[in-house]
């Protein structure tokens, strides 16, 4: 039996499905200690910071705790985030929470109860870095990384490497859609990436 056009459109379909964008075993190129440094001084020149609240600013940590290098990650940021007297950022204090992947309906639920303002994510397995970024991008939540291939698949910020040195990468689009406002002085330093 010859397969219908419909059939093939059917196909076609499923096989697009498991080509989105889905975070796979990712490295990071540089330190969880030396990317936190980054990101605080990345965060000083979004011009729309606080978007949400004006006391303090949340930044939430994305981790699988069954995924090894996610976890190892969150806890390299939580030893990093305790090498600081005070996190602060644009003289507001900065609160760090971390959030366990238990899906976007979790997640969803969590941008809408706890205001808050950039969202880290470690590498991730299997996880849809995509509909993440949609969701961001509806609480207006600043997506920030140190996997290089999530700010092409449409995160934020992510910090990579370029001549052995660390460098601050920034998908523009994506950062304005999460409500992020980055100077003309951050992009200069910055790679941009579209």
């Amino acid at each position: 039996m010859r397969p219908t056009i419909a059939h093939t459109l059917w196909a076609l379909g499923l096989f697009l499905i498991g080509c989105a964008p889905v975070a796979g075993a990712q490295e990071m190129a540089v330190s969880v200690e030396k990317q936190l440094e980054y990101f605080l001084k990345v965060l000083e020149f979004d011009r729309m910071l606080p978007r949400h609240q004006v006391d303090e600013l949340t930044i939430a940590v994305l981790y699988q705790e069954a995924f090894q290098p996610s976890v190892e990650t969150r806890n390299d940021f939580f030893r990093a985030c305790r090498a600081y007297n005070s996190l602060q950022v644009s003289g507001l204090p900065l609160r760090v929470i971390y959030i366990g992947w238990q899906g976007l309906a979790d997640l969803d639920a969590r941008f809408a109860r706890l205001e808050i303002a950039a969202l880290y994510v470690t590498p991730l397995r299997g996880v849809p870095i995509g509909q993440i970024r949609q969701l961001c991008r509806l609480h207006q939540v600043t997506t920030l990384t140190g996997v290089p291939d999530y700010v092409k698949a449409g995160l934020s910020v992510g910090i990579g490497m370029a001549l052995e040195r660390p460098k601050v990468l920034i998908n523009l689009s994506t950062a304005r859609a999460e409500g992020a406002d980055f100077s003309s002085q951050l992009l200069r330093l910055s790679a941009v990436v579209h």
